[in-house]
């Protein structure tokens, strides 16, 4: 399903993409703000990733999404200080699972 995605061949709301990396809304999301972060080169689980620039972008794109303003911003009270959940799955399987992704709640 996510090469589909990556593809434009499957919908999908997406929230950032680049040459290496897709971030879109996962479905059904878990929480208000859960996406998930593929690379666009098929790695069949984050054990194998050997690109290191890769990885940290991997890191990167999902922090800055969790920053961004909007009706979907999450802030805890009494702070505002932003706070999310960044997890990688390395099972080697496809749907539900995703190498990254981030929830916020």
């Amino acid at each position: 399903m996510f090469c589909r995605i990556v593809a434009h061949t499957a919908p999908a709301t997406i929230r950032y993409e680049d040459a290496d990396i897709v971030a879109f809304d996962a479905e059904p999301a878990a929480t208000a703000l859960h996406v998930l972060v593929v690379p666009r080169r098929h790695i069949r689980s984050v054990a194998e990733l050997a690109d290191t620039e890769l990885a940290g972008r991997l890191v990167l794109v999902p922090s800055r999404i969790a920053a961004e303003p909007g009706p979907r911003a999450f802030a805890l009270p009494p702070t505002p200080a932003l706070r999310f959940r960044m997890f990688s799955t390395s099972t080697g399987t496809s749907w539900p699972t995703a190498p990254w992704g981030i929830r916020r709640g």
